[in-house]
């Protein structure tokens, strides 16, 4: 270890840190230190809680209580850390290590200085204290040898981090290739959300009705009788993920060799996930690598040239061709709109991110499938007036997940913007072409789930299509909102995921203040809903839909909404063309 290099190191990434902090101005420079005061707060706040956990609640639990405890949080760190790699999970470094290659200087430092860095996350932040803390509290009130859970949860963590690091060096290696790039962010995206979702498939499939709705008690008490079968026991030992719990609760019963066992297995698995993730940057950054190597291919002689298409076969006639994507024609819609509409919606179908905008909804409905499916006695159960506010209620759930897109629409176009602004189309009609290319993201999979929603539960056929009307109203209400915010506020997205580059922080507090107001904006499709409620309080008859019934003019009123808002925000976009044109362009590093 060089501690002159160490401290030049360190010193770089401060002043790098200190010139970003001066550029984001006074308001950045106070959510910064707000954001480092949170995060010492939750530290602190894991550490205390934990003590006093470890102290008063495990103090004389039995092993069984400590094996279901440390599992639990095992996975729950686990859970979290998997969805916070999808915001990250290509690689992420303080310190570009590609150019320091030319310094006399230990890159190992340098990659362990950006390992450390990579990982201060908030699940990190409370995990690592709080498992600390636990530990403590337990050796206040059980003994010394409990002292062995701080070596074997921090090699737990260690062995974590170290092989997600190795993940994201692997993947960006990978995704050097832009086509399996996009692939592979889909494919990572599902794995990790049916992953996590697994435990709840499995509980719910493989046991019946009257099991399904026992209670937690019984949940519990299986549980507790699979920890004693030989496949728990056999999983407990062989499995590394399960040997923190298997190690406190060997602690438990004061044996004090699985945990030693399961410490130095962490540690060593910890060693070679970070020796593996270091030979990989070495390789990525020396270009001794095979992935994004294009192979020329082979000029094509007499035998293996491609016998000539129909249309240039000699003696045929070309028959008519069809026409592509861009060239069809939408129905009361202007050609030069419809025209932009149906570009941006190609190139929107090739970006990774679209891709698992189709898929959350279906994603969301295959895993409630299982819990749901067993549940229309028990939804049964229920007020007939909750069941008629499932529908609206879960628009409103599905579009929240999508206002990330839908308040940013030129964003994802980036560098492709400058044709946008050189075209002579009004550009009220550029943004009725960029909502109608969202359209099918945003419309399609919400009206696929709430058609399959009559099959899982009871709800009233009614509520569904009143809320596939109410659909349309609300995708016409979040437009609006959505054109003032990119015209007025528009960042620019990072190519291949949804992350957005960083913001000022005034940008950031206003949409944060969106996010969280979005209830508001769904009030109107919740008018119709109400007064069905309303409606049959005050025993109305119950053969007129009346929500289905005031649907109807809601979608009117936000069609005549949406139409009357089109010229004058066309003409904001015409001024402030130029200013958007500069967000979505610049990379921010």
């Amino acid at each position: 270890m060089n501690w002159q290099q160490l401290r030049a190191i360190l010193w770089l990434r401060s002043r790098l840190s200190w010139n970003q902090l001066r550029k984001g101005g006074p308001l950045g420079f106070v959510m910064a230190v707000l954001g480092v005061v949170s995060g010492y707060m939750m530290a602190l706040g894991a550490s205390i809680g934990g003590f006093l956990a470890g102290w008063h609640l495990l103090g004389n639990a039995s092993s069984s209580t400590l094996l279901i405890t440390w599992d639990t949080l095992s996975f729950l760190f686990l859970f979290l850390w998997l969805m916070g790699l999808l915001a990250e999970l290509q690689r992420s470094e303080s310190l570009d290590m590609g150019r320091l290659l030319h310094l006399p200087i230990h890159l190992s430092q340098v990659f362990l200085f950006n390992y450390a860095a990579s990982h201060l996350t908030p699940s990190l932040l409370m995990a690592a204290p709080g498992m600390v803390a636990i530990a403590l509290g337990m050796t206040v009130a059980r003994g010394p040898s409990f002292l062995l859970v701080i070596p074997l949860a921090v090699g737990f963590l260690l062995m974590i981090t170290a092989w997600t690091y190795c993940l994201r060096g692997w993947l960006a290696a990978l995704m050097v290739n832009q086509r399996r790039k996009r692939s592979i962010l889909v494919g990572v995206t599902v794995a990790i959300v049916l992953l996590g979702q697994g435990p709840n498939l499995y509980m719910n499939l493989s046991r019946g009705g009257s099991q399904r709705h026992g209670g937690p008690g019984r949940a519990a008490g299986d549980f507790t009788q699979w920890l004693h079968t030989p496949g728990a026991s056999a999983a407990h030992r062989y499995l590394p993920l399960l040997w923190l719990g298997q190690g406190v609760a060997s602690l438990g019963e004061e044996n004090l060799l699985p945990a030693l066992l399961g410490a130095a297995g962490c540690w060593t698995l910890a060693g070679l996930g970070l020796r593996r993730a270091y030979r990989s940057a070495l390789r990525f950054y020396t270009g001794d690598t095979g992935a994004g190597r294009v192979t020329a291919p082979p000029a094509e002689t007499g035998e293996t040239a491609r016998p000539a298409s129909p249309e240039t076969e000699p003696g045929r006639t070309p028959g008519p061709r069809k026409p592509l994507l861009v060239e069809w024609e939408l129905p009361w819609v202007p050609p030069d709109a419809g025209g932009l509409a149906l570009a941006s919606f190609r190139s929107m179908w090739r970006a990774p991110e679209m891709k698992l905008l189709l898929l959350s909804p279906l994603l969301m409905l295959m895993v409630f499938c299982a819990a749901l499916f067993g549940s229309r006695t028990s939804a049964r159960a229920l007020p007939p007036e909750f069941l008629t506010l499932i529908p609206t209620a879960l628009i409103m759930f599905l579009f929240l997940g999508m206002t990330q897109l839908l308040l940013n629409q030129f964003g994802l176009d980036r560098n492709a913007f400058r044709s946008l602004v050189l075209l002579p189309t009004p550009r009220d009609r550029l943004l009725l072409g960029k909502n109608l290319a969202f359209a099918p993201y945003a419309l399609v999979p919400a009206a696929l789930v709430l058609a399959s929603l009559p099959l899982l539960i009871p709800v009233p056929l009614e509520s569904c299509l009143a809320g596939l009307i109410q659909l349309p109203s609300l995708y016409l209400i979040v437009c609006i909102l959505g054109n003032v915010c990119s015209i007025g506020v528009p960042f620019r997205v990072n190519p291949g995921s949804m992350k957005p580059t960083k913001q000022s922080a005034g940008t950031m507090l206003l949409l944060a203040g969106i996010h969280l107001g979005f209830p508001l904006v769904c009030i109107p499709i919740f008018i119709p809903p109400a007064a069905e409620l309303l409606a049959r309080h005050f025993g109305f008859p119950p053969l007129v839909p009346v929500n289905l019934l005031l649907s109807i003019p809601v979608l009117a009123a936000a069609i005549l909404a949406y139409r009357a808002t089109l010229p004058p925000l066309g003409r904001w976009l015409q001024r402030r063309e130029k200013e958007v044109l500069i967000r979505v362009t610049h990379e921010v590093e």
